[in-house]
């Protein structure tokens, strides 16, 4: 009888509980503004209370299971919140999935610590700690930015050395960041501890593998979440890089029997200049009432210099942003990645001699297509030696001026220089005599006028080398300075796209290709995103890839589409018209 009444008791709470989330879920699908139930997906409710029941009958102590699953649940299922209140719209069938799959995880979790926890509380709490270290990342993600994780922030970090992650959160994150870590550290201790009160029944063998298996199955079935999702995306964009690594042969071949090269493509040397994190509102030379760039201030007037107005980037982060601006893929065709030919394979096959200067710090999980199509350059010269382990370079930017003298010169060259530029921490870009600006953008104008001392200095550097022809400088993408957001797509701004671009030909250059540096001047003050750099630079150098050229897409054609409604950032989620 004892034993009728103690059921009775879980199975009353048990319904208590299970209504609450069923009202949870109402309510999270109105705040999201997503469809109403529907009988065709409501069974997926009664899987959630199955899993209660099922779970409920291995234990000796029901309710102390219950309130432990209960409190692991809400702990794991809190991302909603994150997606709803950061204004991401959630359909109430991604609700259902995430909570099956969060609680039969959670489920076999526990069995797990069951078994294990008699003595071995370490191994609970490193159990506990990975499982729950997603979650973590969401939270901690969620109060520096206000949004909410996703595959493009999981990707920049991968991409990102350990102590350049650090230094981004020193710059954007407060003191409540550090509270919630010590926080989960204490409430995993508590967790290991207290499970180890919870006990199985016995001779339930088969009973509980049938469960295991059942919450196997699942996990697996639930796998189309809005927590792996997240790892998904960024594992496609890893098979996408690496793809474009093995496929390099391959195109080099391509390359070979679609090269045109205009008559007009004599010798020249030919230098590219990519900035970082340059958002051109707080240049001068674009209007920023702070005198940051004195020196592309001069440079405007001059008949050799075009300044262009309305350049945007194509994404907010430096790894999808070079990869489109260095390759043929953009925004607005259908090349797949790793058949696309990069900037530095064309040169090489049309007889340049190519050269990658840079005081960017090799690091990573992987190669990315940047470290891939910087490997092709005939000459390299990476003046930071830290490889991926400070944010500190070893020299400031202006150390690449001296790496020109190092440079075997020849007739025909494509020298791409990539600078640390006005990537954060600010103050860490610039000497102490550069300290003009205060306020709270001050450092990063005080990194804008050292980037326009350097930049100057290139300038007047190439143009002493023999057969200078052409300088085109754009940045990778901006930053969003005066909203405090940095550049991360997820707190996406278009003040994150407002980048730089400008272009100066030698008089020998503008002799021998009227007509493209006509079409050029014509085009500074219409619309581009930098992913159309490829094309830019190919067309400057009159060079062609006849299966794959776009004259739409080139600016130094007369069919160049300056239309502004198909411009898009973000690798087309947003139109640049919706900035307008």
């Amino acid at each position: 009888m004892k034993k009728y009444f103690e059921n009775i008791k879980f199975f009353r709470y048990g319904i208590i509980i299970i209504v609450s989330y069923i009202i949870m879920l109402f309510v999270c699908n109105f705040i999201s503004g997503g469809v109403n139930f529907s009988f065709d997906k409501s069974y997926k409710i009664f899987v959630f209370i199955s899993l209660f029941i099922l779970h409920g009958l291995l234990y000796k102590n029901k309710m102390f299971y219950l309130l432990n699953i209960m409190f692991l649940g809400c702990m794991y299922i809190s991302i909603i919140y994150i997606k709803v209140s950061a204004e991401n719209k959630i359909q109430i069938n991604e609700i259902y999935m995430y909570f099956i799959f969060s609680f039969a995880a959670l489920n076999l979790l526990i069995l797990i610590i069951s078994f294990i926890n008699k003595g071995q509380i370490i191994i609970s709490i490193l159990l506990l700690s990975c499982v729950y270290s997603p979650i973590l990342i969401f939270w901690s993600y969620y109060c520096i930015t206000h949004t909410m994780f996703n595959g493009a922030a999981l990707l920049a970090i991968l991409q990102t050395n350990i102590a350049e992650s650090i230094a981004y959160i020193r710059d954007f994150s407060g003191v409540f960041n550090y509270i919630l870590i010590c926080l989960f550290l204490i409430i995993m201790i508590a967790i290991a501890i207290n499970l180890k009160n919870l006990y199985i029944k016995k001779g339930l063998s088969i009973f509980l593998l049938v469960i295991c298996v059942i919450d196997i199955f699942l996990i697996y079935k639930t796998r189309d979440n809005i927590l792996l999702n997240v790892f998904k995306q960024a594992l496609v964009s890893v098979e996408e890089y690496e793809n474009f690594k093995d496929k390099t042969k391959q195109r080099q071949e391509n390359i070979k029997s679609m090269l045109s090269i205009n008559e007009n493509n004599n010798d020249g040397v030919y230098v590219v200049i990519i900035g970082e994190s340059q958002n051109k509102k707080h240049m001068s030379a674009y209007g920023y009432d702070e005198k940051t760039t004195p020196w592309l201030d001069k440079m405007k007037i001059d008949s050799n210099f075009m300044l262009f107005e309305k350049a945007y980037s194509c994404h907010t982060h430096t790894v999808p942003n070079l990869t489109y601006a260095l390759t043929a893929k953009n925004q607005y065709n259908e090349l797949k990645m790793e058949k696309s030919p990069s900037i530095i394979e064309v040169a090489n096959l049309a007889g340049y001699d190519t050269v990658w200067l840079s005081n960017q710090v090799q690091y990573g999980a992987w190669d990315t297509p940047i470290t891939i199509i910087a490997n092709e350059a005939n000459q390299q010269k990476w003046i930071n030696a830290n490889l991926g382990e400070t944010t500190k370079t070893n020299f400031y930017d202006i150390k690449l001026v001296d790496s020109f003298n190092e440079i075997n010169l020849s007739k025909k060259m494509l020298i791409v220089v990539h600078l640390m530029g006005n990537h954060g921490s600010y103050e860490d870009r610039y000497p102490e005599e550069f300290n003009k600006f205060s306020g709270k953008t001050g450092t990063y104008d005080n990194s804008m006028l050292y980037n326009d001392y350097v930049v100057s200095n290139i300038y007047r550097k190439v143009k002493t080398i023999p057969n200078f022809k052409a300088l085109i400088y754009f940045s990778d993408h901006s930053e969003a300075i005066d909203e405090n957001l940095g550049h991360d797509s997820s707190s996406f701004r278009f003040s994150m796209t407002y980048i730089p671009m400008y272009m100066y030909f030698s008089d020998t250059y503008i002799k021998d290709n009227p007509e493209i540096v006509k079409k050029i001047q014509e085009s500074k003050n219409k619309y581009i995103t930098n992913d159309l750099i490829f094309n830019t630079v190919l067309g400057v150098m009159n060079i062609k890839l006849n299966d794959i050229y776009e004259p739409q897409n080139d600016i130094t054609n007369i069919e160049y589409d300056s239309e502004l409604n198909r411009f898009k950032t973000l690798y087309g989620e947003k139109f640049i018209y919706e900035d307008e």
